[in-house]
């Protein structure tokens, strides 16, 4: 554990507070985990308030500018929807209900380290999103399958879903995505991406 527990109680505080679903996991010690790594992520990276993380710098063009917490609350919401509906009506179906909770809380947090300045950094150029996160889960010994569920959930990666857990986070972020571009856009965002009117990356 790396934050300075005494001066960062309020940063802590506030990430337990607007971490939708946080509570929903089961292991205690896995929510203690996904705290720490946003804590150190925001500590780290100067930040006071997890409400102040942008979004995505390359599709402000299209859709103005974003925060990145009610993305990750969306994200984590739909998720968690999504998993509750197909363990309702497939009985035979397991789902980690835990591990879809977490790797949607994380999904996005190598962003912190991504942006800088209003513009993507030099670890997003080297390292595309969301490769940096595998080391920001690894150092709180996280899962590798979470950490997969992190890694694939953008194309960007490369890396594609090998678990039910994963493509649901997967399609979770999708189709809130979607949501954004449509209501500003009025079009999906794999079109407007298709069409060249906004970056990736």
């Amino acid at each position: 554990i790396i934050y300075p527990v005494d001066t960062q109680m309020g940063v802590r505080d506030q990430i337990i507070s607007e971490l939708t679903n946080l509570e929903k996991i089961t292991d205690e010690r896995l929510q203690e985990k996904i705290v720490n790594v946003w804590q150190n992520s925001l500590t780290e990276n100067n930040y006071d308030n997890i409400e102040k993380l942008p979004w995505w710098p390359p599709f402000e063009t299209a859709v103005g500018e974003k925060k990145g917490l009610p993305h990750v609350q969306d994200v984590t919401r739909c998720a968690v929807a999504i998993a509750d509906s197909l363990a309702s009506s497939q009985e035979d179906l397991d789902i980690n209900r835990d591990d879809v909770i977490a790797g949607a809380l994380l999904h996005d947090v190598s962003k912190i380290y991504e942006i800088s300045d209003g513009v993507t950094s030099k670890v997003h150029e080297w390292l595309p999103h969301p490769h940096y996160a595998i080391h920001l889960l690894a150092r709180e010994d996280i899962s590798l399958h979470i950490q997969h569920i992190v890694v694939a959930h953008s194309g960007i990666s490369g890396i594609e879903p090998k678990s039910i857990e994963a493509r649901i986070v997967r399609v979770a972020d999708e189709i809130v995505c979607d949501g954004v571009f449509w209501s500003e856009s009025g079009q999906l965002w794999e079109n407007i991406v298709e069409n060249g009117e906004v970056i990736t990356a």
